[in-house]
């Protein structure tokens, strides 16, 4: 079963849960210190990634309009355009640039560097490097609501946790609800969807109470079965803002079940590309064989018609010689040629050429055999079949023998 290692870190600890992202069941959970995780590690194996959740009340999150296209120059320019909003300096900072939306604005995350950098350093001491560090509130169910998402929010013990869009999340204490709404625009507090365990509602009514009487928000209650940080763990999006950036930017780990699922990918697009391949290919080759009995029926009709010139249509014209024409010439030609051809197949004979003759009525067959008893078997053979077969010339040519066969209907001129 592949598991991930889920953690929450906070200036007051760590959370952490070990479960399959595509099943229920988790394995381990708890929270403490580094000194308990490391516990954990040393008693479990497990095969997948480390995924971290920083709290939101350790990041402050910005928005800025940087006009550069160029990721090196907008990450250069970021610290300098809201380096006023700051409290501390910019050098003791680490940031992360989301997406930039429809408006030109890219959301940026701040953190404290040097708590970022001890966290990960005490990660990697344990051997167990984050692949993925994000922001615990961006990681909130987030529903649309016709043009815009549906504000929501988290209770926990005592911290509320507040996203707005995919990339605008907030950390208050429990007490600070309706305040913390206050300070929302007109349309992210018009509706709320409130997450939270069943036994905390009784304690937030007043403050949900309070928010509905100010600012006639529409507020949904959403009770949830799991804790509030696996609530989160289980909804983990990486299209939100990656902390691993810049100088901390790694390259995330394959699991099997990934590279299985991807080297599958790889097969069936090999597969898929062998198939159209074939296809072209075989698409290719009966076009040419088309191409090429277009050139032989023609031929055959010039022999056959030697008198008919500039001939565009050649079955049209086949059908209207069958059709009618000088009495019964195409009926003859058909009948004696159909004959004879139906007795080539299987035999080593070659055919190379067919000439009728109108006036005569009858077919020549220029043949091509290995030996000339196979000329005189067939010419027997036709015999049999109630035509006139007469061989012409024969001649040895190499390791072949070439031969013409004269073939008319019993009782012709």
């Amino acid at each position: 079963m592949l598991e991930n290692l889920y953690l929450r870190l906070s200036e007051s600890g760590v959370e952490w849960s070990l479960f399959d992202p595509a099943g229920d069941e988790v394995s381990a959970r708890g929270a403490g210190d580094f000194d308990a995780l490391a516990e954990l590690i040393e008693a479990r194996q497990w095969d997948g990634e480390v995924i971290v959740l920083v709290s939101a009340s350790c990041v402050t999150m910005h928005q800025v309009n940087i006009p550069s296209k160029q990721p090196r120059q907008i990450q250069q320019a970021v610290p300098y355009a809201i380096e006023e909003s700051l409290a501390v300096d910019t050098e003791d900072c680490h940031f992360a640039l989301g997406r930039r939306a429809s408006n030109g604005d890219i959301s940026v995350a701040v953190i404290s560097r040097s708590l970022f950098e001890g966290w990960l350093v005490k990660l990697a001491e344990m051997g167990i490097p984050a692949s993925f560090v994000a922001i615990d509130a961006l990681q909130l169910p987030l529903f649309p609501d016709q043009s815009h998402p549906r504000t929501t929010a988290l209770i926990e013990r005592d911290r509320v946790l507040i996203r707005t869009d995919n990339e605008k999340g907030y950390f208050l204490d429990r007490g600070q609800l309706a305040s913390g709404i206050g300070f929302l625009k007109d349309d992210q507090r018009s509706s709320l969807d409130l997450w939270l365990v069943p036994e905390m509602q009784s304690e937030i009514d007043l403050s949900v109470n309070q928010v509905i009487a100010e600012f006639d928000t529409e507020i949904k209650i959403e009770p949830i079965d799991v804790s509030p940080f696996e609530l989160l763990c289980r909804n983990f999006n990486e299209q939100t803002i990656n902390l691993l950036q810049g100088e901390y930017l790694v390259e995330r780990k394959t699991s099997k079940a990934s590279s299985v699922w991807r080297s599958a990918a790889i097969l069936s697009g090999c597969a898929l590309l062998l198939h159209l391949v074939m296809t072209t290919g075989q698409a290719i080759y009966l076009d040419m064989t088309a191409t090429r009995y277009e050139a032989e029926a023609r031929a055959l009709y010039a022999d056959v018609f030697p008198r008919d010139r500039n001939v565009t249509d050649i079955r049209r014209r086949w059908q209207a010689h069958l059709r009618g024409g000088k009495s019964d010439v195409g009926d003859k030609f058909v009948g004696l040629f159909s004959t004879a051809a139906g007795s080539l197949a299987g035999s080593s004979l070659v055919l190379n050429n067919v000439n009728f003759n109108e006036n005569r009525g009858d077919l020549i067959l220029q043949l091509e055999a290995p030996r000339s008893e196979q000329l005189v078997l067939f010419s027997q053979t036709l015999s049999k079949l109630g035509l006139d077969a007469e061989i012409g010339t024969i001649s040895q040519e190499d390791s072949a023998v070439r031969g013409s066969i004269k073939v008319k209907s019993l009782g012709g001129d």
